[in-house]
């Protein structure tokens, strides 16, 4: 198997000038004042990722079949039930 490196670029913008996730920039913590932040993920139709179950409480593999307007329609891989879960029900499947 090979090994994919993937960069993921963040911006922040600030009163005098703008900080890319590849700078370091010292700021002293009574000094960080942050308005807004926003992460967005964004899932491949076919992507294998994890689902939580919110009745279990748990996070089962399953397959994203297409974004909605309220999240994603997923696939658990354990039983084939089809589900629309929002971002925070969902993340990146981890190799283990």
């Amino acid at each position: 198997r090979g090994i994919i490196s993937v960069e993921t670029e963040m911006t922040i913008e600030l009163e005098s000038r703008t900080l890319h996730a590849n700078e370091e920039m010292k700021i002293p913590e009574n000094q960080i004042n942050i308005r807004s932040l926003e992460v967005t993920n964004d899932f491949a139709m076919n992507e294998k990722v994890m689902g939580f179950w919110k009745l279990e409480k748990k996070w089962y593999n399953a397959t994203v079949l297409e974004k909605t307007k309220s999240g994603y329609k997923v696939v658990f891989a354990d039983d084939n039930l089809v589900r629309v879960l929002g971002l925070q029900n969902l993340r990146q499947k981890t190799s283990r």
